[in-house]
């Protein structure tokens, strides 16, 4: 995996990574996953533009799902309260 990332304190990180799939045998099969993500953040809620993503098990403080590949652009918001 590589990974850039750039920081506008206090709201706005902008990140950009691929992960590579080197390990597999078949070179036929060592893909690339391209991804990026532009987040805001204030005081309550954070603001998430994210790219195509890989499948995947998700686990987030002990809650695991399973995520769908994607290759579209998703938004997640999350506030508290």
């Amino acid at each position: 995996m590589a990974l850039v990332e750039f920081n506008m304190a206090p709201h706005w990180t902008l990140t950009a990574f691929d992960e590579w799939n080197y390990g597999n045998e078949d070179s036929d099969k060592r893909f690339h996953y391209f991804n990026g993500s532009i987040n805001y953040v204030d005081w309550y809620t954070c603001r998430d533009l994210l790219g195509s993503q890989r499948a995947r098990l998700l686990c987030v403080g002990g809650v695991c799902r399973f995520v769908p590949a994607s290759n579209g652009i998703a938004l997640t918001v999350s506030s508290r309260f």
